[in-house]
């Protein structure tokens, strides 16, 4: 069904399922068209014949009427086709659209009368646009795409091929005329009474421009006719050069979009906090909620739910704009009068004079419903189970709808505990919707009023946007009346970062300072946030520490070109559908969501040519989404810091992907939260590096050598394939790095200086050289890390395998078949993921492990005396590993020969059956007794289950180093890329295509922001070193947690810096300047596959870096593209107009130099 809407101010023309937005029409189109009328007047003063097209289409107005007044009397079709004909030349005329009717052969044996054709220069260029006349036989004023081919409307003599006639035009241009070889991108189609503007890159939405002539040549409008006149201009459409107008149009509308999407990012904030309040209000008045204790309400899950509450909305809204998607019954009466967002909307101006109707739930009951029914389902049939009971009570549901269970996490009452027991008044949920529905007055580019807010023209990058710009909100309650502060001389926004003070400290601030409103008569006012309110703003910390910056479209959409083009190189239809994409640093996934886009286009585009067949062009659509979710469901992967971040990103991803299946891509096994940057790898050392007697011979000063991941395939115990770890090396988190714990700040050493000194001696020794037995031990617990992360590799793989869905698949004989999100959640949270688990898995056990090392770089100052000893270190690694079947430590020293071998026979192993706990010599852990390990062996037998398996519960009970491990690992998020992935790995030696837009973030200790937090003033203010020392020792008097914090915080950034700067985790930036982007290029070098290419949005710094010589040497021997832009016309609003970035293209190691580039872009 087609929704028109009549252009705002053009009577006569409608714009059908919004071809422009309907608020881009009446606020902005009117300035965009401005220069071509110009141009027309300006050449009209010029020369004394011309006349604008505008004026020559009102002229029109006294053919025009006296055309249809001779149609009203003739019968013959012959006559009326030659009647409307030669109005249509003088229209095309007036369009300076040449008059050139032929019959052209669209295909075998068919021919169509075709009026025009642009460019008309025979066979040299594709003609782009076709005039098409559609006779009204009966004179009744039908729409012109149901009106049919008549024979007589052939020009001449012909045709030679009729086969085509009497089939309506709708159809013509579906099957015929959008089939061709080279289809026309532009279709004027012309009747009598009507003329239809069709793009063909909008016609599968169903999405036109319908000129009324008797609306437009009766009223003679001026606006109209001039709006008219330049739509439908030949230069409009087929310029003699450059960009159509019509596409520039298009771009603005697009722009405009852009713009209507930065006032959804003030409604989406201004709606979580009308959503925090109310469910507060209501939360806190119940007995077991309150704001402190063990039933404290958490700010953040709540943040998390109203998050999860307005996606819902925003879902709605786009689907509801989108009939096409078939998601929802448009056409029911039933669910468009009464149950759809839309009919809700039609609510958002009506005032609530009473009380009830302030206070009432009609809005909230009403959303319930809908969102019920979108989880749930409805066949049609029951009424009560759809809420109709009230409607069809004892009657037979008639003229009901049909919905699809929409089988996704969205719409899950059990994500959103809280908000499932809050009911939202009509109030409050009249000002969300109106927040979502309608424009901020007098805000971007032309707009004075507020407009109608298009969904049906924002698209999934737009959404992301206003998603991405919360991801570094939080919501935290008023302990107490605060206040708003702000830096002088700044406007305070509330999308930017917000700075809150006490009753006691706004008389530290300045007037200029302090933030304003104004009453209601008109006088300024303090703005205060009473005790307990919920407060939803930016965490600018959070934010400078993520460097969280949306992409804008058009960088995103060529970064992913250039990077397919690349991979796509001789590559057939099949192959990629089994290509593997990733985004490193994922946001709200707007690089893996065109990469699927592109990628889906380009297999249809090769299966068809390889099948020499075509698809109609009514079913393209269908078919591109069900390659979308096929991708989506299977090949998509990524990573974020962020956990808000990867939610975000599944909705986006199923969003772009919807193909009016109930079925929806899961990514339980494909979208992690994590840190890209911080984590183990499977690579390793010589065991003669661990022992050398010279300090600068020692591993830690080299690079590990990465073990081949395909043979994470299988086990060493079938041979020793080339590439699989030899006995003589040894993981390198195993070992430790002069990096851990390495506090350099001079002010925390200061503060704590016997706290750094128990660093030091723990350091000296934990970092000397290892014994021949304590290598001969790690060797052991090497290959009991190969058993479990092979056997974790294959469990990876049967998991993934049972999740996965097939889609339906054009040029493919597939079955469709899907499992339940339900039965693909109860996989994943039985599996090998399930952090709550009481026995650890494989995957657990591996990652403990991995956790430890990465634990030890980020170390808290307060916890030194927890730091492990070696001896400690080995046991617990031990422990964590063995299950009494996997392992034993050899207790027998082997002769050495021509360096560090160990005999690792057979006949030299215990047997699985031997006890693991069995009691331990003395060359164990050393040559000297242990005293302690008594106590610890019977601590390890109690964590223990009577097979063996690992009580996570008991252990961390028992080992409160591991506990901190576990603590520390989820707080920083340490993400171990090979074993999240292994089966991809080991499949596929890694990623074929790795892309996105990294942080760009220097690492360094920024306490200014740490104290921020505590008084504002730290931010807003400028100190020298003396004063800001003074102030920060004052403010640890006063409150000690902010010392805690500021630990915290600096334990975090020089982790980050120490890890990031190690020889052994990258070895390609050593001595270089830490930015978080530099480290996202050799990872996804790493992680890339034999055939890979990555493609990544970056400053310029990696060129110019004077001490980066090393780190270019491998650029350029990996570029294949390098594309650089200055910010001139600030594409990135966050940052300096003369800054430099480039898209960049890398590829494996080739042999020579030899890249495209282009610069000043």
């Amino acid at each position: 069904m087609a929704v028109s809407d009549n252009a705002a101010t053009f009577l006569g023309i409608n714009n059908e399922n919004e071809f422009y937005s309907a608020h881009y029409l009446s606020e902005v189109f009117k300035g965009d068209i401005k220069e071509t009328l110009d141009g027309w007047n300006k050449r009209a003063e010029e020369e004394e014949h011309y006349q604008p097209p505008f004026k020559r289409l009102s002229n029109l107005n006294r053919e025009y009427f006296a055309m249809r007044e001779r149609l009203g009397r003739e019968r013959s079709a012959k006559q009326r086709t030659q009647m409307q004909r030669n109005f249509f030349k003088s229209l095309l005329s007036v369009l300076d659209i040449p008059w050139a009717p032929a019959n052209v052969i669209v295909g075998k044996d068919q021919e169509l009368p075709v009026l025009s054709r642009l460019p008309n220069n025979g066979d040299n260029e594709p003609a782009k646009l076709w005039v098409l006349g559609a006779l009204d036989i009966n004179n009744e004023g039908c729409d012109p795409l149901s009106l049919k081919l008549h024979k007589d409307q052939y020009i001449g003599d012909g045709p030679q091929f009729d086969s085509l006639k009497n089939t309506e035009w709708y159809k013509l241009l579906n099957e015929v005329i959008f089939k061709v070889d080279e289809p026309p991108r532009w279709v004027l189609l012309v009747s009598d009474s009507q003329l239809i503007l069709i793009d063909r890159y909008k016609w599968l939405q169903n999405r036109m421009l319908r000129f009324d002539w008797s609306e437009i040549l009766g009223r003679r409008d001026d606006l109209t006719l001039k709006a008219t006149a330049v739509l439908l201009h030949a230069n409009s459409l087929i310029p003699e050069q450059g960009e159509s107008l019509l596409d520039g149009l298009d771009e603005n509308s697009h722009r405009h979009a852009f713009g209507v999407s930065e006032d959804l990012k003030y409604a989406l904030r201004e709606a979580i906090e009308l959503l925090g309040n109310e469910a507060v209000e209501q939360l806190i008045q119940r007995k077991d909620i309150s704001y402190t204790g063990k039933s404290a309400l958490d700010p953040d899950q709540l943040s998390r739910e109203c998050l999860r509450y307005m996606y819902r909305l925003l879902f709605l809204f786009y689907i509801e704009a989108r009939p096409e998607l078939g998601y929802v019954p448009h056409q029911a009466d039933v669910w468009r009068k009464g149950y759809s967002l839309e009919s809700l909307r039609d609510l958002e101006m009506v005032r609530l004079h009473s009380d009830e109707s302030r206070n009432g739930y009609y809005i909230h009951h009403s959303l319930q419903k809908m969102f019920k029914l979108i989880h749930e389902g409805y066949d049609g049939t029951d009424a009560t189970k759809a809420g109709l009971e009230g409607q069809f009570q004892n009657k037979t549901v008639q003229n009901s709808f049909v919905i699809e269970r929409l089988d996704s996490h969205l719409f899950d009452p059990k994500l959103t505990p809280y908000l499932s027991k809050v009911k939202f008044c009509n109030e409050t949920l009249q000002k969300i919707i109106r927040l979502m529905s309608l424009t901020r007055s007098g805000s971007g580019r032309g707009r004075k009023r507020r407009g109608r807010v298009s969904y049906a023209q924002l698209g999934i990058n737009q959404l992301g946007a206003v998603y991405e710009a919360l991801l570094s909100y939080r919501g935290f309650f008023a302990t107490q009346d605060l206040y708003e502060v702000k830096k002088a001389g700044t406007t305070p926004d509330e999308l930017e970062a917000g700075f809150f003070v006490t009753q006691v400290q706004i008389s530290d601030y300045k007037e200029d300072e302090r933030v304003f409103d104004k009453d209601d008569n008109g006088h300024k006012k303090l703005r205060i946030h009473p005790r307990g309110k919920f407060i939803y703003r930016l965490a600018g910390r959070d934010r400078q520490k993520s460097a969280s910056y949306y992409t804008p479209e058009v960088l995103t959409r060529t970064l992913v070109k250039y990077t397919l083009k690349e991979r796509l190189q001789g590559v057939t239809a099949d192959e990629i559908l089994n290509l593997s994409i990733c985004e490193p640093a994922m946001g709200s996934a707007a690089f893996l969501n065109e990469a699927v886009n592109q990628l889906a286009e380009a297999y249809l585009t090769r299966k068809q040519k390889e099948l020499d067949r075509r698809i109609p062009h009514d079913q393209y659509r269908q078919a591109l989404q069900h390659i979308k979710m096929h991708i989506a469901d299977h090949n998509v992967y990524g990573v974020d810091l962020n956990p808000i971040a990867v939610e975000l990103a599944e909705v986006s991803l199923w969003l772009n992907a919807l193909s009016g299946s109930s079925a929806v891509p899961w990514f339980g096994y494909q979208l992690f939260n994590g840190n890209s940057l911080i984590g183990a790898r499977r690579q390793v050392y010589r065991s003669d590096q661990l022992v050398a007697k010279k300090k600068n011979q020692l591993w830690f000063n080299f690079a590990p050598e990465r073990l081949a991941p395909e043979t994470l395939r299988h086990s060493r115990e079938g041979g020793n394939p080339e590439g699989q770890r030899d006995e003589q090396q040894i993981y390198h988190f195993l070992l430790p790095d002069p990096g851990m714990v390495n506090v350099a700040d001079k002010e925390a050493k200061k503060l704590k200086p016997d706290v750094f000194k128990k660093i030091q001696n723990w350091k000296k020794a934990f970092l000397k050289p290892l014994s021949l037995d304590e290598v001969e031990q790690l060797q052991y617990i090497s290959e009991a890390i190969d058993k479990l992360w092979v056997e974790h590799t294959q469990m990876l793989r049967t998991d993934r395998k049972r999740t996965e869905d097939q889609f339906p698949i054009w040029g493919q004989n597939v079955e469709e078949y899907h499992t339940s999100t339900a039965e693909k959640d109860r996989i994943r949270d039985s599996g090998i993921f399930n952090y709550n688990a009481t026995i650890a898995s494989h995957y657990r056990r591996l990652k403990l492990v991995m956790d430890y090392w990465c634990a030890l770089w980020f170390w808290p100052l307060d916890k030194v005396d927890l730091l492990p000893r070696r001896d400690q270190w080995l046991f617990e690694l031990n422990l964590l590993l063995s299950d009494g079947q996997v392992f034993n430590f050899q207790t027998e020293k082997q002769p050495v020969q021509g360096g560090l071998v160990f005999d690792t026979h057979q006949e030299n192993k215990p047997s699985e059956s031997d006890n693991q706990f069995a009691p331990v010599q003395s060359t164990l852990l050393g040559d000297e007794p242990q005293p302690w390990l008594t106590e610890q062996e019977q601590k390890a037998q109690q964590v223990k289950t009577a097979k063996g398996e690992l009580h996570l519960e008991k252990l961390f009970q028992q080992f409160p180093r591991l506990h901190l491990t576990n603590q520390l690992a989820d707080k920083y998020r340490f993400f171990h890329w090979e074993l999240n992935f292994a089966d991809v790995f080991a499949d596929g030696g890694g990623f074929d295509i790795m892309l996105g837009n990294p942080p760009w973030l220097k690492v360094e200790w920024n306490e200014s922001g740490v104290l921020g937090d505590y008084n504002p003033h730290f931010v807003l203010r400028k100190f020298s070193a003396t004063k800001l020392r003074e102030e920060r020792l004052a403010a640890f008097e006063r409150n000690p947690q902010l010392e805690q914090s500021w630990f915290s915080e600096l334990e975090e950034a020089e982790g980050t810096q120490n890890f990031l700067n190690a020889m052994q985790n990258y070895p390609e930036l050593k001595g270089i300047q830490t930015n978080l982007y530099k480290c996202f290029l050799p990872q996804a070098w790493r992680w890339g596959s034999e055939q890979g290419i990555s493609g990544f949005l970056h400053p310029e710094g990696t060129y110019d870096d004077p001490k980066g010589g090393e780190f270019r040497r491998e650029i350029y021997f990996r570029l294949k593209c390098h594309f650089q832009f200055q910010n001139q016309f600030k594409l990135f609003n966050d940052i300096n107009n003369q800054n430099y970035y480039s898209i960049n293209i890398y590829c494996a190691m080739q042999g020579v130099i030899a890249f495209v580039s282009a610069s000043n872009l």
